[in-house]
């Protein structure tokens, strides 16, 4: 199954912009952490205040039907009506391609690098961050599309270690200037390891009450910055390594996918507040 591609144009009633932006802000952690959703975004109309657009981008058809009938996305439907003009207008779309089979050159390829500006570490981090996220997503999508458990390896080897990277994330945020890893080497910043508690402990007090803070307005829960250790303890501390290495053991592994997702969707959304800041 191919990938599926939404434009989804909102109207709201005079003066409930706010409504559409406060809805939408409570449903984006929930759908990102559905299982084969890619992107969900949304944008104001720069002309008219009244008006918005949705990006949507599913792994597959079935994903995208099992995101309809959400019980939040349910709810959302039953809401709507309350601030928005009229019914939303769905287009969907596909991608058209400039090199064949769909994928680029690898002249494509360097050129897009050779064009790239230079960005801080930080920036890095995040963008590489979610890049793997989506990556992650992509695998996922592609078990229900193919009912190819394997994919499930890589699905969770790419999620791991986007969380990995925005805890890396944090640790360089405290140096915004640095644009490469010598740079931090040269401030005696450890960057080092895959385990989420070593990494967690090197991020500033703020940063980790900042991470804690997010997670319980995305979970509804009370969490402190211990409670978030531990969840991270409890995904297995390194899954990385061990879903990397995943064909050299025999034994049955277990993780709490959903779980896993939330979690790199918290530290995602905290990263997001902070680019914000160290960006402005």
């Amino acid at each position: 199954m191919s990938a599926i591609n939404l434009l989804v144009l909102i109207e709201v009633q005079p003066g409930k912009r706010q409504q559409q932006i406060q809805a939408y802000e409570k449903l984006k952690p929930l759908v990102l952490a559905e299982l084969g959703c890619l992107q969900y975004d949304m944008f104001a109309d720069a002309s008219d205040e009244n008006k918005f657009v949705v990006v949507e981008h599913w792994a597959s058809q079935d994903a995208l039907d099992a995101h309809d009938q959400a019980p939040h996305m349910v709810e959302a439907d039953r809401l709507n009506p309350s601030f928005r003009a009229k019914p939303s207008h769905v287009i969907k779309m596909n991608q058209v391609d400039s090199c064949e089979e769909g994928y680029m050159s690898g002249e494509d390829i360097d050129k897009v690098l050779a064009d790239m500006p230079p960005r801080s570490l930080h920036r890095t981090l995040f963008n590489l961050a979610n890049c793997y996220n989506q990556c992650a997503d992509q695998s996922f999508g592609n078990i229900s599309a193919t009912s190819n458990a394997d994919f499930a390896a890589p699905a969770i080897m790419c999620k791991s270690f986007a969380i990995e990277l925005l805890l890396k994330f944090f640790i360089v945020a405290d140096y915004p200037t640095a644009f490469s890893k010598a740079e931090i080497d040269a401030e005696n910043v450890n960057l080092r390891g895959h385990f989420y508690s070593s990494l967690f402990d090197r991020i500033s007090t703020a940063g980790q009450s900042d991470i804690a803070k997010k997670h319980s307005e995305q979970t509804g829960n009370a969490v402190s910055s211990t409670d978030f250790r531990a969840i991270l303890i409890s995904l297995g501390d390194d899954p990385f390594v061990g879903w990397r290495y995943i064909y050299e053991t025999d034994e049955q592994k277990h993780l709490d996918v959903q779980l896993l997702s939330m979690t790199v969707s918290t530290l995602g959304l905290a990263a997001q507040d902070a680019l914000e800041g160290l960006e402005e």
